[in-house]
């Protein structure tokens, strides 16, 4: 990391190496203990005043709520008692710690609500950083009418007045270009690739799908199984194993006998289990109110399954940002379809790649992809472009 000026991160509280937290801890892994300090909003709560990854943070603890008109009620409380109080936590937190700048993440609704008064307010760079699109949060927390107006109003001039912006995908990037007409810079949480799992695709036995994290596109997983399993999981004469890395939804997605379920490992277990398999499969949904969320979001296996060279078996839209993604980088087979008879198409395809050359470009083409976009170098090189003064030229 280059030399920055000190900076203030605001950001949701999860310190338990979920998805936010890691990718949070290696955006910061090379940076000064001196040139960060944390302010964390959320409910998880320990000391108001500690340290993350041994820099200094402040946590504020607040209700949250995903259940339908209570999250709404939340919100409402937030900006009508908690919201100004916060930001004088945070005017004070600038002048003691000398913050010159400010990093901060729209990972939850109150930090949106937040961010547009910070921007308001405090007359010193504010960096914005947008992980998930508002409309996703929206519908996960069953969201009122007025709240996600209120929410959109304010998100729209955050992002129209940050000093820079940050986004998860190039599908995001030309959604917030066109509708808010602000540039901004991808960053992707960057893979570090272990060159020792790095396997050849064996030519025989049984071929190896791995689905690993958390389950959203349950309608998608059913599909899958359905097709493997009126097929006998045989795919041109290829026996299939399927296996299932996480933590099984309760309900929507159906437990079968034929899946190896795996069950939720260590983080530094992963790599090891991925060693042993032979695709990762990527489903995304397909129903129409999900389109937004499929065009903007970018999922981080994808990351993870490049890194450890196992071939995609993407099943989603063909407008999502995944596809969009493969059509530059040939990173496997994409299935655009809930259809049976194409879901196995798409496993014949599969198939095929691991009998002829095409699984040596798959290999290659994960390599590429890792280099250029999803390793851990391209996140730091492009998170300093985002830190950096707002007159840079671009991001290499």
């Amino acid at each position: 990391m280059v030399n920055l000026k000190k900076t203030l991160l605001i950001c949701s509280s999860p310190e338990n190496g979920g998805v936010g937290d890691i990718f949070l801890s290696d955006a910061i892994s090379g940076m000064e203990k001196s040139s960060l300090v944390r302010y964390t909003l959320g409910a998880q709560g320990g000391e108001e005043i500690g340290l993350w990854r041994e820099f200094k943070t402040y946590r504020r603890r607040m209700a949250i709520s995903r259940w339908p008109t209570v999250s709404s009620i939340a919100l409402l409380r937030f900006n009508l008692f908690q919201r100004q109080k916060v930001l004088k936590e945070i005017e004070k937190i600038i002048v003691s710690e000398g913050v010159e700048k400010i990093w901060v993440v729209l990972s939850s609704l109150p930090l949106i609500s937040l961010a547009e008064r910070v921007l308001e307010n405090i007359k010193i760079p504010v960096h914005v950083m947008v992980w998930d699109a508002p409309e996703a949060m929206f519908q996960n927390h069953a969201l009122d009418k007025f709240s996600k107006s209120y929410l959109l109003s304010g998100f729209a001039f955050s992002l129209q007045n940050a000093s820079r912006i940050a986004v998860i995908s190039e599908g995001m990037q030309l959604d917030y270009k066109s509708k808010y007409g602000v540039d901004s810079v991808v960053i992707r949480h960057g893979v570090r690739v272990n060159e020792s799992i790095q396997k050849s695709i064996p030519r025989e036995g049984a071929i190896k799908i791995i689905f690993a994290g958390s389950l959203y596109a349950k309608k998608e997983w059913n599909a899958l199984c359905r097709a493997l399993r009126r097929r006998e999981f045989k795919i041109l004469d290829r026996k299939i194993e399927l296996y299932f890395l996480g933590r099984f939804p309760r309900i929507g997605a159906k437990k079968i006998d034929d899946v190896n379920y795996l069950g939720a490992v260590s983080y530094e277990r992963v790599s090891g289990i991925f060693s042993e398999m032979d695709m990762g499969y990527v489903p995304y949904w397909f129903l129409p109110r999900k389109s937004h969320v499929v065009r903007t979001s970018f999922p981080g296996k994808v990351s993870a399954y490049a890194a450890a060279g196992l071939p995609i078996f993407f099943h989603g839209p063909s407008y999502s940002s995944v596809a969009e993604f493969l059509k530059k980088y040939q990173l496997g087979v994409g299935c655009f379809s809930l259809e049976e008879e194409e879901i196995v198409e798409g496993l014949e395809r599969a198939v095929d790649g691991f009998h002829s050359k095409l699984h040596e470009t798959w290999k290659n083409e994960a390599k590429k992809a890792v280099e250029e976009e999803l390793g851990i170098d391209s996140m730091l090189r492009r998170l300093n472009f985002f830190l950096s003064q707002a007159d840079t030229s671009e991001a290499e």
